[in-house]
């Protein structure tokens, strides 16, 4: 065959290709898009009354209205003290993601309650209440024992990159997607880009996601976009086409064979997580009134990304001098310029600047919710 025509053919099978290859993601986009709208539509058709804490997360996360009564009853809790500790965390993203404050509800301080949970050895009890209740808080924008949390997953972390409570010798999945999500919160600690890098690459090679269910499946879809990877990586195209098949003709979700328990709303937190981008356990409350703010030192980060909760009127300034306020960080400014972060005070061959989603800006300009505010001493 002469070389041209071999050249041409060479070229029109690689856009064959192209154009399959192509399709294919059309059509999972739309298969994913419609399991979407058809769980949404099965939790709004649940009776208001029935509608738990979890499944509403869910429809506000999907941008779906729960009724003012569902969630009247679900954040109405008189005694918040008397919850258990995944109870608490589900409460305050709830409250939060209805334009509520967690710091004043009801009279009471549901973040300073949960704060109050850590103990003595840095864990909030089980390794998967102490995972909870950290990405509650890095989302809330509260001063918690970070580097505590961080040393108890290290030792957590098993040989092959899989995390699992004390005593267990085979890693266990669901702990291993929940601790990818509060990881990337602390991704610039290098002890997190660690462990993060060695528990997706066991995922890239564990033999046990066949079998996994709807809450597994959803939970390390969740866990894997937090962590970086794209929507169209292929193990997250694999672990997307299996929570498909756990899908009933009602558009509902099922857990296993024994019944559905909340299936459809992890699924559907799942879904909307991977046409996000990133999972609605560290960006639900940024999309209500909340801004991230980081605090740095040249490139070493010196407080941890966090959220805050915007008040009205507020300017970058005035939300940053109170996150500081909360987060016991000294915090001085005259003039509507910084003096001072942390005891780091403006010099002549130094000063802090502002810059909101990498751009430079003014700290008396208002930012919006969703916005990153990034603070460097330079």
């Amino acid at each position: 065959m002469p070389t041209n025509r071999l050249r041409s053919l060479v070229c029109l099978m690689a856009a064959l290709l192209v154009c399959l290859t192509a399709g294919c993601g059309r059509a999972e986009q739309s298969a994913l898009q419609t399991a979407l709208e058809e769980a949404g539509q099965s939790l709004l058709q649940r009776d208001a009354d029935s509608l738990t804490d979890l499944e509403a997360l869910s429809l506000l996360a999907a941008g779906l209205e729960v009724e003012a009564s569902a969630l009247s009853r679900l954040t109405g809790v008189l005694e918040p003290t008397s919850l258990s500790l995944p109870q608490l965390c589900r409460l305050i993203y709830l409250v939060e993601a209805s334009g509520g404050d967690s710091r004043n509800h009801r009279g009471q301080d549901l973040v300073a309650l949960l704060t109050a949970r850590q103990q003595g050895n840095a864990s909030f009890g089980f390794l998967e209440d102490s995972i909870f209740a950290a990405t509650t808080l890095e989302n809330v924008g509260a001063s918690y024992s970070r580097d505590g949390v961080l040393r108890l997953l290290i030792e957590a972390q098993r040989p092959d990159g899989s995390f699992a409570q004390e005593g267990q010798l085979e890693g266990d999945l669901l702990l291993t997607g929940r601790a990818l999500s509060l990881l990337a919160c602390n991704r610039a600690d290098s002890r997190a880009a660690v462990m993060i890098a060695r528990a997706v690459d066991h995922l890239g090679t564990s033999d046990r996601l066949a079998a996994a269910g709807t809450p597994t499946l959803s939970t390390l879809i969740l866990g894997l976009l937090d962590s970086g990877m794209a929507p169209s990586e292929p193990p997250l195209v694999t672990l997307s086409s299996r929570l498909l098949e756990r899908r009933l003709e009602d558009g509902r979700f099922v857990a296993t064979s024994e019944g559905e328990g909340e299936a459809t709303a992890e699924a559907l937190l799942a879904m909307e997580a991977l046409v996000q981008g990133k999972s609605p356990w560290n960006t639900l409350m940024l999309r209500g009134s909340a801004v991230s703010i980081t605090i740095r030192q040249r490139e070493e980060t010196l407080h941890l990304t966090g959220r805050f909760r915007l008040q009205e009127g507020d300017t970058a300034l005035s939300a940053t001098s109170r996150f500081c306020a909360m987060n016991d960080i000294s915090f001085e400014y005259q003039m509507g310029e910084v003096i001072s972060i942390g005891g780091l005070e403006r010099n002549l061959a130094q000063r802090w600047t502002l810059t909101v989603n990498g751009q430079p800006d003014s700290p008396l300009d208002p930012p919006a919710p969703g916005d990153a505010l990034v603070w460097t001493w330079q």
